[in-house]
């Protein structure tokens, strides 16, 4: 490794460290009031030294992250006590992080491999700074937000009870919706290390569905249909394996569909399988692009992912999952599970 190569991923640890520093200090004093928005803010320099220094050297940010949490937004304020849940769970969570956001990066450069295995391994490398590129995109909407209403809410210039828990509602969205972006990231590493194994349990459809449409509903605002047959019988899944499929194909018709679009969502047996759908009347897709949704490398946002461990999850389960574009308009995403005997 050569000097200049070892002192710039120095430097690149330093403005991690330094902007773990400059989160605690500005959240410090909301610490009474909520713990979620410092742990998912003390991502972004986690991933950001990942990325640009490798996931060895976000690990070591990655602890920083993990003691300041445990030291300022946990009882007892200013000390560490390792082996209390939470303390342990956001250490593991931070260090996961830094490691599937290396991962995705890839090596920054090929060794001096065959012509063809140079060519396979630039596709591979370009396919992953799409991903990035796409997921670090939909990472940074819902962290300008939480930061424009911190600071809002900081400066003391929000008097309206109505309008402040409005304020802190969006920032409590905005946290789950990273959430998810991050869960999202694990699930892939699970499927790339072959660890995707779900823990099955005979399981209403009814109530899987129902959960999630109050849950999307009151994320979104937005109305979300359901017609599920009367006869259904119960299906063996992994609930919250099958409850992230729903809620990323629902987010995507949101955010594919339109402003105006209405979704829905059905279920129905065909065969010895229960087929659940998630529809839209938005614009659709080309024929040209469908066989290409479940793909990772060519996902350019987290939606994209989400579609990709979707597509992992379902075939963990001994499903299939597929899209159809109907004419003139419209999308379908449907996707089977086994019925429980």
């Amino acid at each position: 490794m050569s000097t200049d190569f070892r002192g710039g991923r120095l430097v690149v640890i330093a403005a991690g460290l330094l902007g773990i520093a400059a989160i605690t200090a500005a959240l410090y004093p909301l610490s009474s009031s909520s713990h979620t928005v410092p742990a998912l803010l003390f991502v972004v320099p986690i991933a950001t030294t990942s990325v640009f220094a490798g996931w060895r050297a976000s690990m070591v940010v990655a602890l920083a992250a993990a003691t300041a949490y445990a030291m300022a937004f946990l009882p007892p304020i200013g000390a560490v006590r390792v082996g209390l849940t939470e303390d342990v769970f956001a250490l593991v969570t931070f260090m996961v992080v830094a490691v599937v956001v290396g991962l995705l990066k890839g090596p920054s450069r090929t060794p001096p491999l065959a012509a063809t295995a140079a060519q396979s391994e630039q596709l591979l490398d370009d396919g992953r700074a799409v991903l990035l590129r796409g997921v670090s995109h939909d990472l940074r909407n819902p962290l300008n937000t939480i930061r424009l209403v911190s600071t809002d809410l900081l400066a003391g210039g929000v008097r309206d009870a109505t309008t402040r828990d409005q304020m802190l509602g969006l920032v409590v969205d905005e946290s789950e919706r990273l959430d998810r972006i991050v869960g999202n990231l694990l699930s892939l590493s699970r499927v790339q290390a072959g660890a995707l194994v779900p823990q099955l349990a005979r399981t209403s459809v009814d109530d899987l569905v129902g959960d999630a449409v109050f849950r999307l509903g009151r994320l979104h605002r937005r109305p979300i249909s359901v017609e599920i047959a009367s006869d259904l019988p119960d299906v063996l899944i992994d609930v919250v394996q099958i409850d992230q499929v729903l809620t990323n194909l629902v987010e995507n018709a949101f955010a594919h569909g339109g402003v105006d679009a209405a979704v829905r969502i059905t279920a129905a047996t065909v065969d010895d399988e229960v087929v659940v759908t998630v529809a839209d009347d938005g614009p659709g897709l080309p024929d040209h692009v469908l066989d290409q949704l479940f793909v990772a490398p060519v996902a350019s946002s987290s939606s994209g992912l989400g579609l990709t461990v979707c597509k992992a999850i379902v075939d963990a389960h001994g499903g299939r999952i597929w899209f159809r574009s109907p004419r003139p308009s419209g999308a379908l995403v449907s996707f089977s599970l086994p019925v429980a005997h």
